[in-house]
């Protein structure tokens, strides 16, 4: 910003242009760093808030394929996206993404930070699924309560 405006003064569409630049930027490095380090960069979509009206833009780079905030379309194995709401009430759309990998059994998290709710209610999916895999090979049925 102080390079391209020195004295301070612009418009509120060249700070918007500024902003999108920038979050587009970003959008590219965390990008790449998914590709280096796969879930532990998990998806997110970059938006800034309008304050004259309170509206969120989103900004997208041209090879995630669209601006929207769930893509049209079947998803990828593994991934289901949800609404919910945050710690502050806020209403958020949220993706799940799961991979199915050489190992143990046990399950992995990433992405949820210190939230031990979230935390909770991951493990318990987990173990009813695994409760329910165990089911279907004992008895070749659905999983029911």
């Amino acid at each position: 910003m102080k390079l391209m405006f020195p004295n301070g003064e612009f418009t509120k569409e060249e700070l918007e242009e500024i902003i999108q630049i920038a979050l587009e930027m970003r959008h590219r490095v965390k990008e790449q760093l998914k590709k280096l380090g796969g879930m532990e960069f998990y998806d997110v979509n970059f938006s800034y808030i309008d304050l004259d009206d309170m509206s969120e833009h989103y900004v997208s780079v041209p090879e995630q394929g669209g601006g929207k905030l769930i893509p049209d379309g079947m998803c990828n194995p593994g991934q289901v996206y949800t609404v919910s709401r945050g710690k502050s009430g806020m209403l958020g759309v949220f993706r799940l993404e799961s991979q199915m990998l050489p190992g143990n059994g046990k399950i992995e998290r990433t992405g949820l930070g210190n939230d031990s709710k979230c935390k909770e209610a991951v493990n318990t999916a987990f173990n009813y699924l695994k409760r329910c895999d165990r089911k279907s090979r004992r008895h070749r049925g659905c999983c029911r309560q």
